[in-house]
């Protein structure tokens, strides 16, 4: 899909996933982010990547460069 596509085109270092579901009107935000992150797999997204943006850019972002 077209997010795969934006996601190979894209240096992991510069990206941080995140979600919006939480909300009273949507799902829980750890089934649904579980869900995100196993089907990125799915499409090849390396998990060395995957740690990238949903944690160490985050915490980068957060706390700044170690």
């Amino acid at each position: 899909g077209r997010s795969h596509l934006a996601l190979a085109t894209r240096d992991a270092d510069h990206i941080v996933l995140g979600t919006d579901v939480g909300r009273w009107t949507l799902p829980p935000p750890v089934p649904v982010y579980r869900i995100m992150i196993g089907r990125l797999l799915e499409l090849g997204i390396p998990e060395t990547d995957m740690e990238k943006m949903v944690k160490l850019n985050a915490e980068k972002l957060i706390w700044g460069e170690p």
